[in-house]
Formats: C-alpha cells, sequence, structure tokens
C-alpha cells in the first residue's frame, strides 16, 4: 500500500505538472514525520496498532486534493489504489486526505480515526519548517 501511494502521487505531480515542493520528497518528508508521531503515540494509544499503513498512505497523499478538483482527485485516487488496497481502507484514507483547510471552527469527527487525521495534519505541519 506505501508504495502504491508513492506511486499515486508520482502520477498526479506529472499528470498535472504539480509543483517538485508538493512531490516525492514532501510525501516521503510528511510520512517519516507522521511515523515518528505514531510511534510516540502508540505507547498511550494502542488503539491505533492497526491503523499504521493507512496513517502512512494517508501521509503519502495528503496533499493530492490540493492542486487537483477534490471530487475528481479522489475518484483518481481510488481507481489508482483499488488493486492494491481494500475498500474499507481506501474509504478511510480518503477521509483522512487534506487535512489542513480547516476553516475556523470547522471539526471533523472521524471516530476511533480521529487521532490518525491528528497525526497527518501533525506531520504535515512539522514538515514546513525547516528543522535542520
Amino acid at each position: 500500500m506505501i508504495q502504491q501511494a508513492f506511486d499515486c502521487v508520482k502520477h498526479f505531480v506529472e499528470k498535472y505538472n504539480i509543483d517538485e515542493s508538493y512531490s516525492i520528497n514532501h510525501s516521503n518528508e510528511v510520512m517519516r514525520i507522521a511515523n515518528d508521531i505514531y510511534m510516540s503515540e502508540l505507547i498511550h494509544n494502542p488503539h491505533i496498532f492497526p491503523q499504521q499503513t493507512v496513517i502512512l498512505a494517508a501521509s503519502i497523499l495528503h496533499d493530492i486534493c490540493r492542486h487537483v478538483n477534490k471530487s475528481d482527485a479522489i475518484l483518481e485516487i481510488r481507481d489508482f489504489m483499488s488493486s492494491h488496497v481494500t475498500s474499507s481502507d481506501l474509504d478511510i484514507i480518503v477521509s483522512l486526505l487534506s487535512p489542513i483547510p480547516v476553516k475556523n471552527n470547522e471539526c471533523r469527527d472521524l471516530s476511533e480515526y480521529q487521532l490518525a487525521y491528528d497525526i497527518i495534519r501533525e506531520a504535515y505541519l512539522l514538515s514546513t519548517y525547516d528543522m535542520n
């Protein structure tokens, strides 16, 4: 699922001429940070253990809906990933996409996947800082 998510980002970058700053390197960095956060959260939130692959895949794909019409992007992601991901995992991944455009007091209620969403959002925000 992880490799397929990277292949999907590459597909979108090439097809829609998306800026390199949102390409594979950015997706890889957000995934790395998301995995670090996931590992630190796992100690106190063991219920997220089975969510790791979904969190990582969604963190890789997180920006695609920013650069392409969201409904078109979701259909294309579903088509691209469907042979490698279960339908239920794909539904979860799609629900976790594009975590940053949260307006004013908007809150998403993702029940058992709320922490997954928060991990991806935090990873994206941290990726915008130069930690070196």
